[in-house]
């Protein structure tokens, strides 16, 4: 039941990550000792703890041009009939060589 449920999610991770340049492509996905692994595309970067948790404010503009990366990966996200299970900080990346942020998988 549970790998049938991962064989699912690893599916749909696999069609996103070609379908939109903000989230990371899945090579592989496989079950060992009872763990269950994703291989991503690695994102050259940082969370977004390290740029939301600081001790500098940000200006309106920055902030809304780091929502509205946000929002349109997730909007793109929902349109495919998913629902990320788990936003937080953690899992969405500043991409230092896209200069944009992207969604992963934890």
């Amino acid at each position: 039941m549970l790998k049938k449920l991962f064989d699912r999610e690893a599916q749909f991770l696999y069609r996103l990550g070609k379908e939109h340049p903000q989230i990371p492509q899945l090579f592989a996905h496989f079950p060992e000792n009872g763990e269950f692994y994703l291989v991503q595309e690695f994102v050259d970067g940082h969370d977004l703890t390290k740029e939301i948790i600081s001790d500098s404010p940000k200006s309106e503009g920055e902030v809304l041009k780091l929502v509205k990366e946000i929002l349109e990966v997730l909007a793109f996200v929902h349109q495919q009939n998913v629902i990320h299970q788990d936003i937080k900080l953690q899992n969405l990346m500043r991409d230092e060589k896209m200069r944009c942020s992207r969604i992963v998988q934890s």
